[in-house]
């Protein structure tokens, strides 16, 4: 068999070899979104050329070993672009699956060579692919998520809002808001862009972002206010009032970068949810701390004490949302016993100073009249989180506006700002009527 037969021979084994291969011999994490259809193509023809596929040239065929797994590579991703086009012009009917913009850097060429240098061995670089077959989602499928990856990828995320039923099930998570739902992303720089359009997130991340960044000013403002206000504030009074505001930024703006970013990924969305519920426990360690702060103005030892405690328990329940050993459905009753222990608490030091001062007093010193108000609009923001009003009586109208869980937002952020309010009046009362020995 002469050279060319045999070259002509070896060419159709590989792409018989390159079309039969099983898929899941493919690298992994290979996006069909990636890849320039003509690039590849041209790729094709340089490596034939180069390994003297179609030419009459004489060659040692050890020469074309090295690029022979590159040139099987491309042919089966050439063949798999082939196949995905010709589903997709089946599924055309279905406006979100669009076909993906191809675009990325040249695939890796290989150099020329000449009849001199033809038995060198040196390796050809790696046509670096993996398969998109291998799948990581969780549950529905009706629209692939990695698929809608590639979407976003291309920039088209944010013209592509799905149903409840297109999600994949791991982001099915309440079953009476039925549209608006962004697609998976997998970046966060691409689920940062939601920003800047209307979906059903828009008003959970607004909702905290623009207090967050309210209560972030307010410790450069409280503490202009308060020197101005008051000549023998302490460094503590001010240290009070700063660590209280930051907890609220802290619990804001973890609870903003979980609703944008909980279409990134399964594993990225339940990181964010864990900090997201460690927001909340700081924030309630910051109403905590300013509130004993109030109740106990000249006594220090139980003032400690309380803090103490509360320190303690607040830590102890972060420890336990974040350690991989309490995670999973067996600990969840666990998990939130020590949730509501760390909130219910906050009542120790109130029944405490009831005792010591008598209600009357207490609702003077403490702020606890604002404490109460704090305490309502927690509780009815709880009862409409938990029924899932108004959408579970009206399932699609609250989509974008009005659903439970942005009711729930506002009320969280008027309770931050009641307490707020009281801390300071509380303040003002101690600073001006009671004088510790």
């Amino acid at each position: 068999m002469d050279e060319d037969d045999s070259h002509g021979l070896l060419k159709s084994v590989l792409r018989f070899f390159a079309r039969k291969r099983p898929e899941s011999m493919m690298p992994m994490n290979f996006n069909v979104g990636d890849i320039d259809p003509e690039r590849l193509a041209k790729t094709v023809r340089t490596i034939e050329d180069y390994v003297q596929f179609d030419s009459g040239r004489e060659s040692d065929s050890l020469a074309v070993l090295p690029i022979l797994p590159t040139y099987a590579k491309a042919l089966w991703i050439q063949d798999y672009i082939r196949r995905e086009r010709k589903k997709r012009a089946q599924c055309k009917k279905t406006k979100q699956m669009e076909p993906p913009s191809f675009s990325i850097p040249s695939l890796p060429v290989p150099p020329p060579t000449s009849s001199s240098d033809a038995t060198a061995t040196t390796p050809a670089p790696r046509l670096r692919v993996s398969s998109p077959l291998v799948s990581q989602e969780r549950g529905n499928d009706s629209l692939s998520p990695r698929f809608l990856r590639s979407l976003s990828k291309a920039g088209k995320a944010r013209k592509v809002l799905l149903s409840f039923g297109e999600l994949p099930e791991w982001h099915q998570d309440n079953q009476y808001i039925l549209h608006g739902y962004r697609p998976i992303s997998g970046s966060a720089r691409v689920s940062l862009r939601s920003w800047s359009y209307i979906h059903n997130e828009s008003v959970n991340i607004y909702s905290h972002l623009i207090p967050a960044v309210a209560f972030l000013l307010g410790e450069w403002y409280i503490q202009i206010y308060l020197s101005r206000r008051y000549s023998n504030i302490t460094g503590t009074d001010f240290f009070i009032f700063s660590f209280f505001l930051l907890t609220a930024v802290t619990c804001l703006g973890l609870s903003t970068t979980y609703h944008t970013l909980m279409n990134h990924s399964y594993e990225i969305e339940q990181l964010w949810l864990r900090l997201d519920l460690i927001g909340i426990v700081v924030l309630t360690l910051g109403d905590f701390v300013s509130g004993i702060y109030m109740v106990f103005w000249c006594e220090p030892l139980q003032r400690k004490i309380y803090w103490s405690m509360i320190g303690i328990l607040g830590l102890l329940t972060i420890f336990i949302m974040v350690s991989p050993r309490f995670q999973g459905p067996k600990f969840r009753a666990f998990r939130a016993l020590t949730f509501v222990a760390t909130g219910l608490s906050g009542f120790a030091p109130l029944i405490h100073g009831v005792k010591m001062f008598g209600f009357s007093q207490m609702m003077k010193q403490s702020g606890m009249p604002y404490y109460l108000i704090e305490g309502g609009f927690l509780l009815i923001g709880a009862l409409i989180y938990g029924t899932k009003f108004p959408e579970s009586r009206y399932p699609g109208r609250f989509d974008i506006y009005g659903s439970s869980h942005q009711l729930f937002h506002i009320l969280v952020v008027f309770a931050a700002v009641t307490q707020l309010i009281g801390i300071l009046n509380a303040f003002d009362y101690n600073h001006l009527n009671r004088k510790c020995l």
